[in-house]
């Protein structure tokens, strides 16, 4: 955007061609009010706050929706604007019902903090008291149109940032309110529950039912109880939205999305609304089980009994005996000292993450492809999605498990006319939206993707003869018998991948949990094949399970990985032996989905607050052990049969990084104080591995970034910051120099 000068209110200012006079007057400084904007939605002009007069002109402009232009002059001050003003707001209190003793927003509405400052002590016009219907239909949010004054900001981020469009007008006049799906109950609507309407409501008009009035005795209880706000990262699945969490009385009151990190305000249910919503009874002390009871005990006797059970076992039974499983969703810090104490203070290689599957089936595909030393990520970029044309959702419902990629995808249809393909055998959030849907087979998707590729290489051609060969026997008839779709929508999905220029592929566990990394590499030799691929990645991307899914592989939680995505050698195993004072064991084969309760005898379960899936399956198997140490911040069904129970703090009680699946490192910071008794689960860790024989200690999680930086070179930067992307490549890598392959399903399944 080119520069251009213009004056405002008697200062000459510069400027960017495109921007609006009220982002220049905020750029420099210069105050204006405002109700209906929002950054980063259309600006619409609804309130007239804002309203500039300009020069040569008799005529007010909404500075919102005013073009900057080359030369323009105005005036944000004048008697004759604060009297605009002042009206404007005199009408606005009079037309609803905006009584601040009783609004459980008072103290944070806008419309209030207005009449404050323009000093609205009484009001000119009539009050008309509308009787508008209270909606309390849905879990989280109220909607009282009372209070309402049709701002549009909740129509809006409804419709250009959530993409769902369940907010809209109906009514005229008086009676005008903002409504779910045109009169329906918010709890009946199609509302995604994302919260993102109640954020960015100035008014008491939408708010949270259950912690409304919580954030009211904030703001009116003095400095003690006062509202501050933690900037983190949200913990509630591998995205990493960024977060405001806004704490009083050292208790979590509200979840918002952080504006400062460039969000308009999008989060999900549980990242805004279920993270708070904390259930079960908390573990504040050890418990160890004497008999059929688990009783109360001091750390030092929990830790001991911790240390001298899994250095028996290992001695007696052999290293392999003993095993370790942490969730993802923990920090980057604790993930890494997780597996030093398993790998060099207990000396086993049973390591590994609770979906640590589905990152070694990327991994081995990614290195079947490109050779056996590449670690580099080599997927696609969350800012991808907002630039794609076509999205292929294969294997993959992110409505439910990953809702703002799903809103990013909505976003694309509806306001980019991007298209939508949904492969999944079931019926989808997003199968009513997709331009093709359509459903294999179970255990089909290969031969389909080869279908696919097929269509590519005969319309684009230059693939190795051997892959056009194999490829051949692929026909629309093949492929439709083995896989139940139709030649004509094969068809179709081929010449819209053929036709894309941004074409996004996402997929998740729907691939992963059938253990096939083959299927992966599909993927990847179909992007290559239709010429998607660009020299660092794929346009494909994984939706992972946890908060830090890639953080643990990235940090050696996993069985055949030492930190860094490092292969076993001698000299890397060396390297690390001798930062850790202790030899490293040899990779092995655990699997934490699939492990067998009677090859190993004792298990180390770091939990967290995650809620991990199939709790009682896993639970059955841990029954079967001779010795368990669980630790959680709530009782589970896991705990119930430990031998030894650990507190854990939850996600706002601490501090560290996570990585997400685009590889950037984001930070998490302590929002409020964990229970006493309750310690932090590097301190607990350090303290575990000091009694088995590790030497050294850490004072803060700082002090445990610093070791991670020194060990693994490219988490350095990311770690001291706590903001940046991990690459693991050098300047010469290309995928593009892939040998290009794909396996023959149909061989496999006889189905020729």
């Amino acid at each position: 955007m080119s520069d251009i000068t213009m004056t405002i209110d008697g200062r000459e200012v510069r400027a960017k061609q495109g921007q609006t006079v009220l982002e220049v007057c905020q750029e420099h400084g210069i105050y204006l009010p405002t109700l209906c904007h929002w950054p980063g939605l259309s600006n619409v002009g609804a309130c007239r706050l804002c309203v500039v007069e300009v020069e040569g002109t008799n005529k007010l402009g909404t500075s919102c929706t005013m073009p900057a232009a080359d030369g323009l002059k105005i005036r944000t001050q004048s008697e004759a604007l604060t009297a605009r003003r002042k009206m404007t707001l005199e009408l606005l209190f009079a037309e609803r019902n905006h009584f601040c003793p009783v609004c459980p927003e008072s103290g944070a509405c806008e419309l209030q903090d207005l009449g404050y400052r323009y000093g609205i002590d009484s009001i000119r016009y009539p009050y008309l008291f509308p009787a508008l219907p209270l909606d309390v239909s849905h879990d989280h949010i109220a909607m009282e149109p009372s209070r309402c004054v049709l701002c549009q900001r909740c129509v809006r981020i409804c419709s250009e940032r959530v993409g769902v469009g369940t907010l809209d007008f109906r009514e005229r006049g008086i009676q005008q309110m903002v409504s779910p799906d045109m009169g329906l109950p918010l709890g009946e609507s199609s509302c995604v529950s994302c919260g993102a309407c109640m954020q960015v409501c100035p008014t008491g008009a939408i708010f949270a039912k259950k912690t409304a009035y919580l954030e009211r005795a904030a703001t009116a209880g003095g400095p003690q109880s006062a509202m501050r706000a933690v900037a983190s990262t949200c913990a509630g699945c591998s995205l990493g939205c960024r977060t405001l969490v806004q704490v009083s009385n050292d208790r979590v009151v509200r979840i918002d999305a952080d504006m400062e990190a460039g969000d308009a305000g999008v989060l999900c249910r549980k990242g805004r609304f279920l993270q708070m919503e904390f259930s079960g009874e908390r573990i504040t002390q050890p418990l160890v089980r004497e008999g059929d009871t688990l009783k109360p005990a001091d750390w030092d006797t929990a830790l001991a009994t911790v240390a001298d059970r899994l250095g028996k076992i290992a001695r007696e039974r052999g290293a392999g005996a003993v095993a370790g499983i942490a969730s993802p969703a923990l920090t980057n810090e604790v993930l890494y000292l997780f597996q030093k104490v398993m790998r060099a203070g207990v000396g086993t290689g049973n390591i590994d993450a609770v979906d640590g599957r589905d990152l070694r089936v990327s991994r081995a595909a990614t290195e079947g492809l490109l050779g056996p030393d590449v670690r580099a990520k080599v997927e696609a970029h969350l800012a991808d999605l907002d630039e794609a044309d076509l999205f292929v959702v294969i294997g993959a419902d992110p409505t439910k498990t990953h809702p703002v990629a799903a809103a990013a995808i909505r976003r694309g249809v509806y306001h980019r006319r991007a298209q939508l393909i949904v492969i999944n055998p079931r019926k989808t959030g997003l199968t009513d939206l997709a331009d093709l849907a359509v459903q294999p087979k179970r255990g089909t998707d290969g031969t389909l993707l080869n279908g696919v590729m097929r269509a590519l290489v005969e319309a684009k051609g230059g693939a190795p003869a051997a892959l056009t060969a194999m490829l051949m026997q692929y026909t629309p008839e093949a492929v439709a018998a083995e896989t139940g779709v139709s030649t004509d929508e094969l068809q179709q999905l081929a010449e819209a991948y053929t036709a894309a220029r941004h074409p996004v592929l996402i997929y998740g566990r729907g691939m992963t949990k059938q253990n096939d990394p083959r299927l992966i590499a599909t993927m990847q030799a179909l992007t290559l094949v239709a010429g998607h691929a660009t020299a660092t990645s794929f346009p494909i991307l994984g939706l992972r399970r946890s908060a830090s899914s890639t953080g643990a592989f990235d940090l050696g939680v996993d069985p055949t990985r030492l930190p860094g995505r490092l292969r076993f050698t001698p000299a890397e195993a060396n390297r690390f032996a001798s930062a850790w004072g202790k030899p490293v064991p040899e990779p092995t084969s655990f699997n934490a989905n699939e492990f067998d309760p009677k090859a190993i005898a004792a298990l180390y379960l770091l939990v967290g607050d995650d809620a991990l899936p199939q709790e009682e399956e896993m639970a059955e198997r841990l029954a079967e052990l001779d010795f368990v140490v669980v630790q959680a911040a709530y009782r589970t069904p896991l705990t119930e049969v430990a031998d030894v129970v650990l507190p854990a703090p939850t996600w706002a009680e601490q501090s560290g990084t996570f990585t997400g699946i685009d590889g950037e490192v984001r930070p998490l910071r302590q929002a409020v104080t964990p229970p006493d008794g309750v310690r932090m689960p590097w301190d607990v860790l350090c303290s575990l591995g000091n009694a088995l024989g590790l030497k050294g200690s850490y004072a803060n999680v700082a002090e445990v970034a610093h070791e991670i930086g020194r060990l693994v070179p490219e988490y350095a930067e990311a770690l001291a910051t706590g903001e940046r992307a991990v690459q693991f490549r050098d300047a010469s890598f290309d995928v593009r120099r892939s040998e290009l392959r794909a396996p023959d399903y149909l061989a496999e399944s006889g189905g020729r």
